[in-house]
């Protein structure tokens, strides 16, 4: 008789490998969460992903029979951890095989072959081995070329940010260092992929239809929610944020708030009284890096981080490179799937010239909280120290983002914020992010066009040239703005229930049990609980 733990750990290494060894870049980079976070070995892979349609086709007929065989394993009702192994696997190969077979992401966006360049590029650069860049750089053409003919009706503004990453693409790769020949003909490549897309007839529409987009909120996103409840859930996060805002802003200015609802004057005018009396810094990567180590301090004293753990995969910050500024609208965390991990990277997306302070400076403990200890970092470096191949692998975006919203909420519940200032703070970030998801879903369903989808953002206190460029980098990654409320809600959902006795032992059961999804997350809590109380 096959054993069911056997069978599904040999079948999720087969089929993780399979897409490592196809889609290498895509699988070693944590940008692109419908693919694996794994790498096949510790170098750099010197091979392009295969994105040919011969390719693709094969990898949806794996994906379709790897499925087949684990909806098939009989596993036992009480073998809760290998149900959830299985459920996590299922979702994430599902997902996948639609964003390869229905959303076409390798057939109508720009920027994720030319992400997937600089990413590739960056990582041999890094191993600092002239064999392994130049073999990378003598496969780039046909990278390139295959990414061209592979592009057809190409959303507007998929086209607009594509067409803005070529510079950054060619500065790289004129500046890698060393004497690396063929990067003429990468830069030719570059120029021919560029031509064909400016002389491309742009889509009429970067939304979906109706059936595909009620698949991405509810099981992509892994938020188990349909469109109109998410939609609820935003509404309300909006309304009790703004409560909250109000309540600690009187506190903050010592004055009633006396305003109709206008949450940019509002924002404003609490921030200029903190940053009066909060101080400038001339290198705010240095503002960054005392503040990671105040809250992993804070962490060891209360039992959650030990100093074996931050010795053993560190977190460095750095200036956001100029080849992903074109994607990003925000800071970012990134980490290498190495196991064990090594060390993490915390982008800085705006840096502050010497004498300047900038609108981060403000709320820039809460950033770091969400992206480092215990957010990003926390979650990642726990997530590929595990030896269960399939929960360090995986990984789904409202588990991701919920987590580093919940780690700012968690530093209040243990004493590290406090006091108006930071209670405000932590509102106006979750009143931002509700906002954000709103604006996604109104993009995505066509209610909203980019004016006025960049309006609300305006009035929510976002620069109106910022609001702009954010919007369209928002329609890149359709639906994934609305993680960061559903997943902080649902993790505030299950701590009311099973953490607030015991904050520590609570976040240990999350971290130790990888990105799962919610419905087995809250089954292990229960069990657990169950466990304590007995």
């Amino acid at each position: 008789m096959t054993n069911p733990k056997k069978l599904i750990e040999t079948t999720a290494s087969e089929i993780l490998c399979s897409l490592a060894k196809t889609f290498p870049v895509a699988c070693s980079s944590d940008e692109f969460y419908y693919f694996p976070h794994i790498i096949r070995d510790r170098m750099p892979a010197l091979t392009w992903d295969d994105f040919s349609n011969d390719s693709v086709q094969r990898t949806i007929k794996k994906i379709d029979k790897t499925i087949s065989v684990l909806e098939n394993v009989e596993v036992a009702e009480k073998d809760t951890d290998l149900q959830t192994d299985r459920n996590v696997l299922i979702h994430f190969l599902t997902t996948l095989k639609d964003y390869l077979y229905e959303h076409r992401i390798w057939k109508r966006q720009p920027s994720f072959y030319l992400t997937l360049l600089n990413i590739g590029l960056v990582q041999v650069i890094h191993s600092e081995d002239r064999h392994i860049i130049q073999q990378k750089v003598n496969m780039l053409p046909g990278f390139i070329e295959q990414a061209a003919q592979n592009l057809e009706d190409i959303p507007d503004p998929w086209l607009e940010t594509g067409l803005s990453m070529i510079t950054d693409c060619k500065d790289l790769i004129t500046s890698m260092p060393g004497k690396i020949s063929g990067k003429d003909r990468s830069l030719e490549a570059l120029d021919y992929l560029e031509s064909s897309m400016e002389g491309a007839i742009p889509a009429m529409g970067y939304y979906m239809r109706d059936e595909l987009q009620k698949k991405l909120y509810n099981l992509h996103l892994a938020t188990g929610q349909e469109l109109s409840d998410i939609s609820g859930i935003i509404k309300d996060e909006i309304s009790e944020m703004w409560e909250v805002m109000v309540d600690m802003a009187a506190q903050v200015l010592n004055e009633p708030v006396r305003l109709s609802r206008n949450p940019g004057l509002l924002i404003q005018r609490v921030y200029q009284e903190l940053t009066t009396h909060g101080q400038s810094q001339d290198d705010i990567l240095l503002l960054f890096e005392d503040e990671i180590n105040k809250i992993s301090n804070h962490l060891v004293d209360i039992g959650i981080l030990t100093e074996e753990m931050k010795e053993m995969c560190p977190v460095f910050v750095r200036k956001m490179p100029d080849y992903i500024r074109a994607i990003r609208s925000a800071s970012s965390y990134s980490i290498d799937p190495q196991h064990p991990p090594q060390k993490g990277t915390f982008f800085i997306l705006d840096h502050a010239s010497p004498g300047k302070t900038v609108d981060k400076v403000t709320e820039y403990r809460m950033l770091t909280a969400h992206e480092t200890y215990p957010g990003h970092h926390l979650l990642d470096s726990s997530r590929l120290s595990l030896k269960n191949i399939i929960r360090r692998s995986l990984e789904f975006p409202v588990f991701y983002e919920g987590w580093a919203c919940l780690a700012e909420m968690l530093l209040e519940t243990t004493g590290y914020f406090s006091g108006p200032a930071d209670r405000f703070i932590l509102a106006k970030r979750r009143f931002w992010r509700a906002v954000r998801g709103q604006v996604d879903i109104g993009l995505q369903t066509g209610a909203l066009n980019f004016e006025e989808a960049a309006n609300i953002l305006r009035d929510a206190g976002i620069r109106q040239t910022r609001a702009l460029q954010t919007v369209k980098i928002y329609t890149l990654n359709p639906g994934y703005q609305v993680c960061y409320t559903v997943g902080i809600r649902r993790f505030l959902d299950l701590y009311n229930r099973y953490g607030r006795g015991d904050t520590v032992h609570y976040m240990r059961t999350i971290l130790e049990g990888g990105e799962i999804l919610f419905g087995d997350l809250e089954r292990r809590l229960e069990i657990n609980s169950l466990r304590g109380n007995a």
